[in-house]
């Protein structure tokens, strides 16, 4: 009996996929498509990105998308996580060995690396961005890959259990993501014209302040 396209649907979160060498274990099929969509993405833009475009473009029928992705927005979705997941998982390698409190400090130095050596992931999800703002069955899932890296964020900025996360921990890592995005809009607009080397390290300064502030209130004793 086959499995339905619900039970057979990809979950998106790169949490969740944060393996060696970041090999995700997709099925070949679903892999095909997302390398399709890729492709399409490099090679013709955004606007070649339809379910008969990528479906052709793998060789194989557009109801599989439905299949494994739930919707082409599911799998648009996917494919920005897929994009970023290997410098993701290299730099959660970095910080599992870095203390709490020096972990800022390497992330704000893989930050700039990242805009550097992942600059054509980083257009691509540019190009993606308008085309998933405007089509009605995307914001869901372009909320679900944002929050996803956002929790990532706070992975990285705080140990301990969920229920321990300080809402400022919460609040500094949804600035950390509009942070990258903005330097990376600013450097692909104009090169040289935002240093973001000064720009990290302020922002380094401002995360350290704050999460010590946090990391002392939380080992204050109840009263």
């Amino acid at each position: 009996m086959p499995k339905s396209a619900k039970s057979a649907r990809i979950h998106r979160s790169p949490l969740r996929f944060f393996t060696p060498a970041a090999q995700v274990d997709l099925p070949p099929t679903a892999r095909r498509l997302l390398e399709a969509a890729h492709r399409l993405l490099t090679q013709s833009g955004v606007d070649a990105l339809s379910v008969e475009g990528i479906s052709r473009e793998a060789g194989e029928s557009k109801s599989l998308i439905s299949y494994y992705f739930g919707s082409k927005a599911g799998l648009l979705g996917f494919l920005v996580d897929w994009m970023f997941l290997k410098s993701l998982w290299r730099i959660h390698q970095r910080l599992l060995t870095t203390p709490e409190d020096e972990r800022v400090a390497v992330l704000t130095d893989a930050v700039a690396a990242s805009l550097i050596e992942e600059e054509d992931a980083q257009r691509l999800f540019l190009d993606m961005l308008p085309v998933m703002l405007r089509d009605p069955a995307c914001p869901s899932q372009l909320s679900e890959t944002l929050r996803a890296y956002r929790d990532v964020y706070v992975r990285w900025f705080w140990e301990g259990p969920e229920i321990t996360i300080p809402k400022v921990v919460v609040t500094m890592a949804a600035m950390t993501s509009a942070l990258i995005d903005g330097l990376s809009i600013q450097h692909f607009a104009e090169s040289g014209s935002v240093d973001v080397a000064e720009a990290l390290s302020l922002w380094e300064e401002f995360v350290e302040q704050r999460l010590g502030e946090a990391r002392a209130s939380a080992s204050k004793p109840p009263p």
